[in-house]
């Protein structure tokens, strides 16, 4: 598969097609939108901090992450990502290695798929992937000589013939007696062959049969005994084995000596022989040795090193797990990451005045908190800020809350509400400052279990707490007049609330834990009284009382996600009359919607249609939900995973945010929120380039507004109805027909008639 190349082509065409082209871009100069990304695409967010792996080419310098792949160009001093939009096979890079020689990039995942990238061209080999017979595909480590791979899983040795593009042969059951080890190095030195394992160092002669295990035998003298070797390389002439918490040994001569490191800690997390010396990678440190001397790099920035290397220009390379890659020349450090969230970890998405916030943190199914301090992550303009305590990746510092999971805007008083499960409340402020909501200066209690945050329009602030006592409040407001009232509730199933809404009379919808199978609690804070709803009939006819989600759609229904699949309550607003108040259930292909799927979430985007995540992918529906609009996962999308834990969708442009449990990424949907008027309406892109084979939006629309599009001389061309306030068309007539090149002319009005728009746009071809 061919790779996007991050640079422009420049094209020669006819001269009369470049004169009308400028002369159509100057006439639409003052309509000209400059979008994120086209409607019907998808771009990533990854998190590239946590750097596993390096690999160092002639002219660039890739890391591996859990989050994806990245080079820094040393031409062009730049970073840039290499994602599934790319072609790349996964986003989960646990080992990358690089042949000079036939200028091969060597990926390997977290699950044994392999990646092959050479001369901008990906070959995917996932015959260990799919392989039903191997349980454990971890991958340990790539060591490439005269352009084969010797790849080190904990199932065993993979011998990968790189010119070839093909795996040769498999090495397995080493151990005494065959028996299964782990393998997680390898080392060559004259004819002989070293493995790092789980039983220790096995060697044998290359010449030998390598994958039966009568040929191999421990190399034990001077090693401890029965001791896993995790770490294994050579300089040419001694080969160095680091044991976990015993130390780093050489080899000559069959006897193993230890090497004195005047460290206590001796988890070695990698070995690497580069420049002539020899690389050791530790916590907090990494080790120069050569000649028998051992010079220790120390730094702040690197908390947990996991690879080192120099390359030609004797420049030192850092990948370290917690922060990212780095560049040592000399007393120099410098960090070298894309734009991105701190860590790919989401626990949910939400979204205010068209930024994205993605919360890091997160509880366990019975109330116990992560204990994460990785913050939260705003995406604006087009660029991820980074809001935690980490003195290397963090925008802003913000006081030290563990596990936020919620987060509510207040457009009254401009502030950004943060909710903490075990720290109370965060409040980010429109100067920038920041303060907490405690048990010193509110009736939040000390243990706090945010779970939930969400603003009415009087401008008061509602938070859940989660796991209290009974008689103890689950449910706090933060008044526009900064008073504070709390609401005990007398059903036992209301202590552990976990997401809250708030419909159109008011009412609170509360999920309860769903491990608990509680189902969701609806309370009238006016009256005083509140509802459980939950599987059974005449008390809300629930799929099951596991309830995952929950959301408010445009006509003021109330739609659930179980683990059964969705329900829907249509009367919301007389919740409380217990007559026809029941869900019903959607009805897709002839049976219950998703009912086999557990539903992580759902969002409403501004056509009324149904995103929902699943563990099965990512699902869009008409809005009564009987309808597949599109099913995504990772084998057609860039999806990181096919576990959905979170969607949000912003509102102006209709991107749709996806939080997966790898990572983020987003898709440029085709429906707005409109306000029922022409408002600022927008067509893009204006003019159409030559080569354009994508999507022309037409947002700001009236709600669900009529287009026509016809050509100058009033022949109508296509017509098509908005989704919310925007309509697309695909540069085709109403027979499927490319247009030919011109002006267009889109006349819009709404469905009944009133708020008309005229507008142009240009085709070039």
């Amino acid at each position: 598969m061919q790779i996007n190349q991050h640079f422009h082509k420049i094209f020669y065409r006819p001269i009369s097609v470049i004169y009308f082209f400028f002369f159509i871009t100057a006439l639409f100069s003052s309509k000209l939108f400059s979008q994120n990304i086209p409607i019907g695409t998808w771009r990533t967010h990854a998190a590239y901090n946590n750097v596993l792996s390096i690999a160092i080419s002639p002219d660039k310098v890739y890391a591996g992450t859990s989050g994806g792949l990245f080079y820094f160009d040393k031409q062009y001093n730049n970073a840039a990502p290499i994602t599934k939009l790319d072609g790349l096979s996964e986003t989960d890079v646990k080992k990358v290695n690089y042949d000079i020689k036939s200028q091969t990039l060597i990926i390997i995942y977290g699950d044994g798929n392999i990646d092959l990238l050479q001369n901008n061209k990906i070959k995917n080999l996932n015959l260990i992937q799919q392989s039903n017979a191997i349980q454990n595909k971890n991958i340990n480590q790539i060591n490439i000589l005269n352009n084969i791979a010797y790849l080190a899983f904990d199932f065993g040795l993979v011998v990968l013939d790189i010119q070839k593009q093909e795996i040769k042969e498999t090495w397995l059951n080493l151990g005494t007696n065959g028996a299964k080890i782990s393998i997680y190095g390898s080392a060559f030195i004259g004819d002989s062959v070293f493995l790092a394992t789980s039983q220790g160092v096995i060697t044998s002669s290359q010449s030998k049969n390598l994958q039966d295990f009568n040929s191999w035998k421990v190399s034990s003298s001077g090693l401890p005994i029965a001791s896993p070797v995790k770490a294994i390389n050579t300089d040419g002439n001694y080969v160095y084995a680091g044991i976990e918490n015993k130390g780093l040994y050489k080899y000559k001569t069959g006897k193993w000596n230890k090497i004195i490191l005047q460290d206590s800690i001796y988890q070695i997390n990698n070995i690497e022989f580069t420049a002539n010396q020899l690389l050791i990678s530790l916590p907090k440190k990494i080790i120069k040795y050569s000649n028998g001397m051992i010079n220790k790099i120390e730094n702040a920035s690197l908390p947990n090193p996991q690879a080192a290397m120099f390359d030609t220009d004797n420049k030192l390379w850092v990948g370290d797990a917690i922060n990212g890659l780095f560049t040592l020349n000399g007393n120099e450090i410098k960090s070298i990451l894309p734009n991105g969230p701190f860590r790919k970890q989401v626990f949910q998405l939400y979204n205010y005045d068209e930024k994205i916030i993605a919360l890091s943190g997160g509880y366990f199914i019975n109330g116990i908190s992560n204990k994460d301090s990785a913050g939260y992550y705003i995406f604006s303009q087009n660029t991820w800020k980074n809001y935690n305590n980490n003195e290397i990746n963090s925008d802003q510092h913000i006081p030290l809350l563990y596990d936020f999971v919620s987060a509510a805007y207040n457009p009254k008083d401009k502030n950004l509400y943060l909710g903490s499960f075990g720290n109370g409340v965060l409040i980010s402020k429109p100067n920038g400052k920041f303060s907490v909501f405690d048990q010193n200066n509110s009736p939040l209690p000390a243990q706090t279990k945010i779970t939930s945050a969400t603003t009415d329009a009087d401008g008061n602030v509602w938070f859940t707490n989660a796991g209290v006592n009974f008689g103890d409040p689950s449910l706090y407001v933060y008044q526009s007049n900064n008073t504070w009232k709390s609401f005990q509730f007398a059903n036992p199933y209301a202590l552990f609330p976990t997401q809250l809404i708030i419909d159109q009379n008011n009412f609170k919808w509360m999920t309860l834990l769903p491990s608990q199978g509680q189902g969701i609690w609806v309370y009238d804070d006016k009256k005083n009284r509140g509802r459980l709803l939950t599987k059974n009939v005449g008390e809300g006819n629930l799929p099951t009382s596991n309830v995952y989600s929950i959301a408010m759609d445009l006509d003021g229904a109330i739609w659930v996600g179980t683990s059964k699949g969705v329900a829907v309550f249509y009367n919301a607003t007389q919740i409380f009359d217990k007559i026809n108040t029941d869900a019903l259930q959607p009805i897709f292909d002839q049976r219950p919607l998703l009912r086999e799927e557990v539903v992580n979430s759902i969002a409403i985007d501004g056509g009324n249609r149904k995103w929902m995540g699943t563990k099965n992918g990512l699902w869009l529906f008409n809005p009564d939900g009987t309808q597949l609009i599109s099913h995504f996962n990772s084998q057609n999308a860039p999806l990181p995973s096919d576990n959905i834990i979170s969607i949000v969708i912003e509102p102006v442009t209709g991107e749709v945010f996806v939080a997966t449990d790898k990572g983020i990424v987003s898709y440029r949907g085709t429906a707005t929120l409109s306000d029922g008027t022409n408002n600022n309406v927008k067509i893009f892109p204006n003019p159409v380039r030559p080569g354009f084979e994508g999507l022309i939006g037409i947002s700001g629309l009236a709600t669900n507004a009529i287009v026509k599009i016809t050509d100058v001389s009033g022949r109508l061309v296509f017509q098509t109805k908005a989704n919310g306030g925007t309509a697309i068309w695909d540069a085709k007539d109403y027979k499927g027909r490319r247009v030919n090149s011109g002006i267009y002319i889109i006349f819009s009005s709404s469905a009944e008639g009133t708020e008309g728009y005229v507008g142009k746009i240009a085709i070039v071809e």
